[in-house]
C-alpha cells in the first residue's frame, strides 16, 4: 500500500504542531497510541519542533505505520471537537475502534498494481570486497537554525575505520543540513586515503540530488555540484545510496552529537568513539547470522 506523500491533505495537522505536540502528552491520547502499538512513533514524533520535521519522520517508518498514525490524528480531531461541542457520549476507546476499522478498510481496497521493488534492507550491510562504505546523517534544529553532521567509514568485513561529528550552523532547512553532512563525509573519506566507496544516507531527497543534476539550481544545488566533484577527483570508484533510517544508527547518533558540540569538530581513526561502539558492535553481530 502507498501514500501520496505529495497530494495528502492534512491541514488539520499541519496548522498547529505545539497543539497536537500537547495534545500527543495527553493521557487518554497517549493511551491510545499505546492501544494502537504507536507508542515508538509517538517517541519519534514528540521531539519535532514542525510539522514538516514530524512528517519527515513519519515518512521514514513503515507504510501502515504511516497510515495508522495519520488516521489516528484525523480522528482525534474529529473527537476532540466533539468533545468541545458538549457531546459527553464522545470516548476515547471509539477513536481506537475507528481506527482499526478504518485499517480494516484500507487493506481490503484493491490498489494499482506496483511494480516489484528489490528487498527492502532494514539492517546494516557491508560493501563488497576493497570498497569502504561511509554511513552519514544530518540533524537539524528548526528554532535555531543549527544542526550537527556526522558520519561513520566501516570497512568490508563491518569493522569500524574512522568516524566525525560536527556543529552546523546558517541552516536553511534538514535538507541543507543532510547536504553539509554529506561534504564533512566526502572529506572525511578523503582524510583517510579511502579510494573505493559507497556513501548511503537515510535522506532519499538528498540521494536523489546526488545522483542527477535536478537539484543543481535549487539552495543545496552548489553543494550538490562540489560534492560530487569531490568524488570523481579523489576516488576511483563512487556510488550514493539510500537507506533506512534503521541502518543509519550510527551516523545518526554522531550527528545529535554534533548538535550539542561547543568545541571543534571531531575526527576518530582505528577505535571507535564509545557512543557508537555498541551498534556496531550490534550491526556486526546481525551480519555473522
Amino acid at each position: 500500500m502507498a501514500i501520496d506523500h505529495d497530494g495528502l491533505h492534512i491541514g488539520f495537522f499541519v496548522s498547529s504542531t505545539r497543539a497536537w505536540k500537547c495534545k500527543m502528552k495527553c493521557k487518554m491520547v497517549r493511551a491510545c497510541w499505546s492501544s494502537l502499538g504507536l507508542a515508538d512513533t509517538r517517541d519519534l514524533l514528540l521531539p519535532c519542533n514542525s510539522a514538516q520535521s514530524m512528517l519527515e519522520e513519519l515518512w521514514k517508518c513503515e507504510t501502515e505505520v504511516q497510515l495508522k498514525a495519520l488516521t489516528l490524528m484525523w480522528e482525534w480531531w474529529g473527537f476532540r471537537n466533539k468533545i468541545n461541542s458538549g457531546d459527553a457520549s464522545a470516548n476515547s476507546l471509539e477513536v481506537c475502534h475507528r481506527v482499526e476499522r478504518h485499517m480494516v478498510d484500507f487493506k481490503s481496497m484493491k490498489l494499482p498494481a506496483i511494480p516489484p521493488k528489490p528487498p527492502d534492507q532494514h539492517k546494516w550491510t557491508k560493501p563488497p570486497d576493497n570498497q569502504v562504505k561511509v554511513n552519514f546523517d544530518g540533524a537539524f534544529d528548526y528554532i535555531t537554525g543549527s544542526g550537527g553532521w556526522g558520519y561513520i567509514i566501516r570497512d568490508q568485513a563491518g569493522d569500524f575505520v574512522a568516524a566525525g561529528s560536527g556543529k552546523s550552523v546558517h541552516l536553511r532547512d534538514s535538507l541543507h543540513s543532510e547536504a553539509v553532512a554529506c561534504l564533512a563525509a566526502i572529506n572525511g573519506a578523503i582524510r583517510i586515503g579511502a579510494n573505493r566507496i559507497i556513501f548511503e544516507s537515510d535522506a532519499s531527497n538528498l540521494v536523489q540530488a546526488l545522483k542527477s543534476t535536478d537539484y543543481d539550481k535549487s539552495s543545496i544545488g552548489v553543494l550538490m555540484k562540489e560534492a560530487r566533484s569531490l568524488c570523481v577527483l579523489n576516488f576511483a570508484l563512487f556510488q550514493f545510496s539510500y537507506a533506512r533510517r534503521t541502518c543509519n544508527t550510527a551516523a545518526h547518533v554522531l550527528a545529535k552529537i554534533g548538535v550539542s558540540s561547543e568545541s571543534s569538530d571531531s575526527f576518530w581513526e582505528d577505535y571507535a568513539p564509545f557512543c557508537i561502539s555498541d551498534i556496531i558492535a550490534s550491526d556486526s553481530a546481525v551480519l555473522e547470522m
